[in-house]
């Protein structure tokens, strides 16, 4: 029975870092596309 709670622990625990990367991956993404629309923005600023 003891066995059976760890391995739930490891499933949660596995869920819950799955879930902080895929909130990290979407943050940088948001991040790099933000970047980008700036880079884009000051480009046609300057032509």
């Amino acid at each position: 029975r003891s066995y059976q709670g760890i391995n739930e622990e490891i499933i949660w625990v596995s869920i819950g870092m799955g879930v902080t990367i895929a909130v990290l991956i979407t943050i940088a993404l948001c991040y790099i596309m933000r970047e980008k629309c700036i880079q884009r923005r000051e480009y046609y600023i300057t032509a």
